[in-house]
């Protein structure tokens, strides 16, 4: 089932094109001029620029069969899609620039959506209104699609009637100067209604003159290259009927399943909840791309009215230890657990002094309501004390664990305002009780069912208990002794895709026993493990409530140019990965200096060669391909070798160092994954 992103984007892209009289020759100017069209009680406004790399996951997403669906759009889809696959082929042939030229766009091809009403509406800004027209026009021609041209008021529009499930609308298409306009309008719309679409004629209550998108930047630091908010009212009014829109029957794609499924009282209770929470906002404080990396750093914000909810929320934040850069993975998890029995208490109350008609709502305030709700909260007060939790994980071996034996560098700790009190308790608990740690600050090792390389030790210093193994944990418990207690928030987390890959991938096989993969699988896992390091993706998380509302923010960088060009050469042992997720070695090939190579198949007994091989080789776009030049098999060594048939082959490299390479071969419908070193 198609995702509602790739729906929402394919949609936007099946709408109209239009331009406005406004000039846009910078990305604040086309940002201003989109925010003054898009009316304050839209369904979502999204402003930001394309880049190459988005840009050509957009195209792939749009090119997707499953956007146009619709067997109505049918006329509509040779279009747009021609277009789509025209843009495909500049970026396929690394040609954004001609791109760019061609289609008269500006160089950072900004863009903003919106809903006017009813209708989506899509703004794209332009350099050259002639060249983009002219592509307007080619395509149509092309594929036969006939748009009648409407005069509105002096002003040329190309206009498409189309049924979209049984509701009359029409797709414009109108350029002018350096604005382009996509969107869908009822078909009963009046002239005027068509130029307030399409921006021609601009709203008196638009986001510019209510600032809202400014305000909201300058608030959160957002960057202008990207920000925007849903409407999640006006979203829930669209999804039950409140509000007639196009975006209900098309965009959603509903089909009014969800408004039948759904009492009018559970409509009305859902909505006047969504009141406290109405609008989600998200924008990008940091974002940049160069030719080979790209970092970005983008907030989301569940804005909360009510200032009793917020409080709550936000007492709730707890101890959160810093984000650890140096291991695979890394977690916090920060709750201020003297706070949540008051807090629960609230809760509680408001349960019980809330009486909903909608069963799913009512069923919900009973859990909430019952007396052991409270108690199990109750419990978790025993352990007042505690702040936070952290887990710092680098390394694993499994290869042992099978006999009791497990090698690893980790450490988990325990935040607490009191943890000489919170030893004490522990005694209390019966696998704890054997467990005597030091109050000095010194380490104790402790004694497990498994046999941990290096021993598992733990240790009290500041006001953190750690359990730990391993010589990275136990530095990074010595950085970690002196934080003060904070009430940073709810949870952070890491990941280091290389480290993590490394560990994973030098586990598969162990995996693979508990959980029965099969062969095919395995080299899934292993080929997307090794594209997930080559991107060397580092990724941090953090979620926190404070004064506004219940905050998360997503850093990421990756490398975006990932190019082998060198493999090592010489008589190599081969290997590929079998149906027990292991390497086993096949034999040997060797790859020349001078990009020639082979390889000889022994028979079972290693008695003689029952294929011989000669290639020559070469590296085209990360991928070694092979042309074969002589080819002799047999089936048993008393036959002698025959001629065979050549054959040209590509494998795909995924890895490779001064040690050897691992790549990927698909063909005739097989896939294997082979090691050379």
């Amino acid at each position: 089932m198609i995702s509602l992103k790739k729906a929402s984007i394919g949609i936007f892209s099946c709408l109209c094109i239009s331009v406005s009289a406004f000039a846009a020759k910078t990305t604040q100017e086309f940002f201003d001029f989109s925010k003054q069209n898009a009316p304050i009680d839209t369904l979502m406004y999204i402003q930001s620029s394309f880049s190459k790399n988005n840009l050509d996951q957009t195209i792939e997403n749009l090119n997707d069969e499953r956007v146009f669906h619709n067997e109505q759009l049918s006329e509509l889809t040779k279009f747009y899609r021609s277009i789509l696959l025209d843009m495909k082929n500049y970026i396929s042939n690394d040609q954004l620039n001609q791109l760019i030229q061609d289609y008269g766009f500006t160089q950072t091809i900004d863009y903003a959506v919106y809903f006017e009403g009813p209708a989506p509406v899509l703004h794209i800004s332009l350099n050259d209104a002639n060249k983009f027209s002219n592509k307007v026009q080619e395509n149509l021609k092309k594929n036969e699609i006939t748009f009648t041209n409407r005069k509105i008021k002096g002003r040329d529009f190309l206009v498409s009637d189309i049924l979209l499930k049984n509701v009359d609308v029409m797709n414009v298409i109108y350029i002018q100067e350096s604005v382009a306009t996509f969107a869908v309008i009822p078909k009963n719309y009046s002239d005027e209604q068509i130029l307030n679409v399409m921006g021609v004629i601009k709203g008196e209550h638009s986001l510019y003159t209510q600032q809202t998108i400014t305000v909201m930047e300058n608030k959160y630091g957002y960057k202008d290259v990207s920000s925007g908010f849903f409407n999640i009212k006006q979203i829930a009014q669209t999804l039950f009927g409140k509000n007639e829109s196009i975006s209900s029957e098309f965009l959603f794609g509903i089909d009014k399943k969800i408004d039948s499924q759904l009492s009018q009282d559970c409509k009305n209770e859902i909505l006047t909840l969504i009141d406290t929470t109405p609008i989600f906002m998200f924008g990008y404080k940091q974002n940049s791309l160069s030719a080979t990396n790209m970092s970005f750093d983008v907030s989301g914000l569940f804005e909360i009215n009510e200032s009793s909810l917020r409080n709550e929320l936000s007492s709730l934040s707890g101890h959160l230890m810093p984000i650890n850069p140096d291991a695979a993975f890394s977690l916090s998890v920060g709750l201020n657990i003297n706070n949540l029995i008051s807090t629960a208490t609230a809760w509680q109350q408001r349960a019980k002094n809330t009486k909903y008609k909608c069963n799913a709502l009512a069923n919900i305030m009973t859990v909430l309501a019952d007396e052991s709700y409270l108690q199990f909260v109750a419990l978790l007060s025993t352990v007042q004390s505690i702040k936070g939790l952290h887990v710092s994980f680098y390394d694993l071996d499994l290869s042992e664990f099978l006999i009791g034996k497990m090698k690893t560098d980790m450490l988990v700790s325990v935040t607490s305002e009191y943890p000489q009190l919170l030893l004490l308790l522990s005694k209390t608990v019966p696998f704890l009780s054997n467990i005597k740690i030091p109050m000095d600050g010194s380490s104790t090792i402790v004694p497990t069912s498994i046999n941990f390389d290096p021993p598992l030790k733990a240790s009290m210093q500041g006001k953190h208990i750690f359990v730990y193994s391993g010589d990275q944990s136990e530095q990074y418990v010595s950085q970690l002794a002196n934080v003060k207690i904070n009430k940073q928030g709810i949870t952070n987390a890491s990941v280091d895709y290389v480290k993590f890959t490394d560990v994973y991938l030098n586990n598969l096989q162990y995996i693979a026993q508990s959980s029965n993969k099969s062969q095919s699988k395995c080299i899934d896992e292993y080929k997307n493990f090794l594209d997930f390091k080559n991107l060397e993706a580092k990724m941090g998380f953090e979620f926190k409530a404070d004064n506004q509302g219940v905050f998360s923010d997503l850093n990421m960088s990756t490398n975006n140019e990932i190019v082998f060009d060198s493999i090592k050469t010489g008589k190599l042992d081969v290997m590929h990965l079998n149906t027990a997720c292991q390497w086993e070695i096949l034999g040997k090939e060797t790859f020349n200096k001078d990009n020639t190579g082979g390889y000889q198949v022994k028979d079972s007994n290693n008695q003689c060669d029952l294929s011989v091989v000669e290639y020559s080789w070469s590296i085209n776009e990360n991928a070694i391909d092979i042309v074969e030049h002589k080819s002799q098999s047999r089936e048993h060594c008393q036959q002698e070798l025959q001629a065979s048939e050549n054959n040209q082959y590509s494998c795909l490299l995924l890895e490779s160092t001064q040690d050897g390479f691992i790549c990927y071969v698909q063909k005739d419908g097989i896939v294997d994954l082979y090691r050379y070193q």
